[in-house]
């Protein structure tokens, strides 16, 4: 069986205007489910809010995937992708978690 691939979550810093940061400070973890989805580890209360998916196939620009100002709640946190053999994605997530 074919290993699945790991998807590593960048932590890195966004600046926009001076005072406005966003900082992503904790990495996160994805999994593979069948051939083609793509699912971010969340539990109950996780809400997706922003992600962008981008691949070294073509020097991680422009983006494969992104979706920004949205609510995807837990357990709906899969994505419609089929991820390719010997190619490194990387993906970033913006998850709020809010107690149940």
């Amino acid at each position: 069986m074919k290993k699945l691939m790991t998807i590593l979550l960048s932590i890195f810093l966004i600046s926009g205007c001076v005072g406005d940061r966003l900082d992503f400070r904790h990495k996160g973890s994805v999994y593979k489910k069948n051939s083609n989805l793509l699912c971010i580890d969340s539990k109950p209360g996780d809400s997706i809010t922003y992600y962008l998916l981008s691949s070294s196939k073509n020097n991680y620009h422009p983006p494969l995937m992104f979706e920004d100002n949205i609510n995807r709640k837990y357990p709906d946190t899969c994505l419609p992708i089929a991820l390719k053999q010997n190619i490194s994605y990387n993906i970033i997530i913006v998850c709020q978690h809010r107690p149940t």
